[in-house]
């Protein structure tokens, strides 16, 4: 009886691993062959249903596939057990919805507003049509005319079929390697949206599984179960939506931070290079490096970003480069490149309230009648973030003494790097946080402080609350109110984790579970 109650937890998660990850793989070699077979029957909701069936019978019989420390809580802990049962339908059932959206987009399942413009937005186009610009060879392909969030009686033309142009390209030119690719394989919108969703959503799911493995112990196991909470959340269901790189950044940049843990040089500093030149922030992450004396780290990644501008500058050519340094980078700095409240005035309380970074809290003070509150002001306190910011990295370097503690910081570093633009939207910003969170639940359930804390941080992460808009926005003073105290939970939290002193826990001087390597 006690093996057969012990089965329970790895059939659940195996079932919940297949049948999500099924649900996307199945799907992604749908929407390729459909891109080829137009005319072939395909229903969504019926290959769903068929990998959700399957999944369950493989599951059955192949639970033995997951470590056995998995088991053991069904019969000792039955909430327990029963609230990650109701997570992972929860899981399989968000999979479904976001890979019906991703594959036909009136499929509006995901999203959480009615508003017809959220619904239909997507920043992916982007990056795309500067592919398009760069082969016309347009000089800037970042000037604001070539795109209709920057100037709204714009109607651009795209080749692409499909596709929609709409959000302004905002990256550096090394990332554009990364949309030229998939152009040598379809230039098919439709194909493209699908299959950049489902590279990304396994990839994240991948590494989110990676880190559980090699933080180890209690908290590596908590990190494990409550990964769909992070991987499914209303924000990681945006970024998919909306095309986003943000999210793989974050999680690229934690896949090489372990790679340079196993001594991969190379590997680590292939994946934190890609991610610093998609986003910039996980550079922050140089930081620590640097503060470690870790050279070798720091070495690869430098010569993979060198690598990266090379074949950029091939492919490319110098223009990006030039338009990027003396046109972009000026206008991100100043927050022109975000002009969205002066294009789009009917989206003011959206855009203010999404905003979550310093920049933001200085524009929401503002609004709500704080005097002095200027952008000038708005500028000088994201740089004086900016540079504490880096001086808690250096502080923090020299205090990190387990996995589990390497890991919070991490993604505390990089949760407060992506705070330090000017533009940080409030649909992405709390993911590192929320991952954090999942490192910190066996913490927060041993005394009742700690869980209210937890439970406050989740309620106003995972619900978005005053950040993006969920339904019809309530009054301005409710709205900047819930995004400024999400802003300050976020910057709490992520500072805390960042400077605590932490002492080595017994756990971390025992042999690892699965592998029988130290975990400290």
């Amino acid at each position: 009886m006690k093996n057969q109650t012990n089965r329970i937890e790895r059939t659940v998660v195996w079932f919940t691993l297949l049948a999500t990850v099924g649900i996307v793989a199945v799907h992604l070699f749908s929407a390729v062959a459909r891109r080829y077979l137009p005319e072939a029957p395909f229903s969504v909701w019926g290959v769903t249903i068929g990998t959700i069936v399957f999944a369950a019978v493989i599951a059955r019989f192949t639970y033995g596939v997951l470590p056995a420390w998995l088991d053991g809580t069904a019969k000792q802990h039955p909430v327990k057990a029963t609230l990650f049962a109701l997570l992972a339908l929860l899981t399989v059932v968000q999979a479904s919805r976001i890979t019906a959206n991703r594959l036909n987009p009136e499929n509006r399942v995901t999203i959480l507003t009615g508003n017809e413009f959220w619904t239909a937005h997507e920043c992916g186009t982007a990056y795309f049509h500067a592919c398009e610009l760069n082969d016309h060879g347009e000089e800037n392909l970042y000037h604001a005319d070539h795109y209709p969030s920057l100037n709204r009686e714009l109607e651009a033309q795209t080749k692409f079929e499909g596709m929609e142009v709409g959000d302004a390209y905002q990256y550096p030119p090394q990332f554009l390697l990364l949309p030229k690719t998939i152009l040598l394989f379809t230039d098919h919108y439709p194909t493209i949206r699908y299959v950049w969703f489902a590279l990304q959503f396994l990839g994240i799911a991948a590494v989110f599984l990676l880190l559980a493995r090699w933080v180890n112990g209690t908290a590596g196991r908590w990190m494990a179960m409550l990964a769909p909470l992070v991987i499914l959340s209303p924000a990681a269901l945006y970024v998919y939506q909306y095309t986003q790189f943000h999210f793989a950044a974050i999680v690229m940049a934690v896949a090489g931070m372990v790679a340079f843990e196993k001594n991969k040089n190379a590997l680590g500093g292939a994946l934190l290079a890609f991610a610093i030149i998609g986003k910039i922030f996980p550079g922050f992450l140089v930081i620590l490096l640097l503060a470690e004396k870790r050279w070798k780290p720091v070495a690869w990644t430098f010569g993979f970003g060198v690598a990266y501008t090379v074949a950029a500058l091939a492919i490319l050519g110098l223009s990006p480069f030039s338009a990027f340094f003396s046109y972009h980078l000026p206008r991100l700095q100043s927050f022109s490149a975000f002009a969205f409240l002066d294009i789009w005035p009917e989206f003011r309380l959206e855009l203010i309230t999404a905003n979550l970074s310093p920049y933001g809290q200085i524009m929401r003070l503002g609004e709500m009648g704080v005097a002095g509150m200027t952008p000038g002001l708005a500028s000088a306190f994201n740089s004086l973030f900016t540079i504490v910011l880096i001086g808690a990295i250096i502080y923090a370097a020299r205090r990190l003494v387990s996995r589990k503690h390497r890991a919070i910081v991490w993604l505390g570093i990089l949760g407060l790097a992506s705070m330090s633009s000017p533009a940080a939207w409030g649909d992405y910003i709390p993911l590192p946080a929320m991952w954090m969170l999942t490192i910190f639940a066996a913490d927060a359930a041993k005394n009742r402080s700690s869980a209210i804390t937890h439970g406050v941080c989740w309620i106003f992460f995972y619900f978005l609350l005053g950040t993006v808009p969920l339904g019809s926005f309530p009054a301005p003073a409710i709205t900047y109110t819930l995004a400024s105290i999400s802003f300050f939970l976020l910057i709490g939290l992520q500072s805390w984790a960042v400077v605590r002193k932490q002492t080595v826990p017994s756990e971390a001087m025992t042999p690892s579970l699965t592998t029988g390597e130290a975990t400290a």
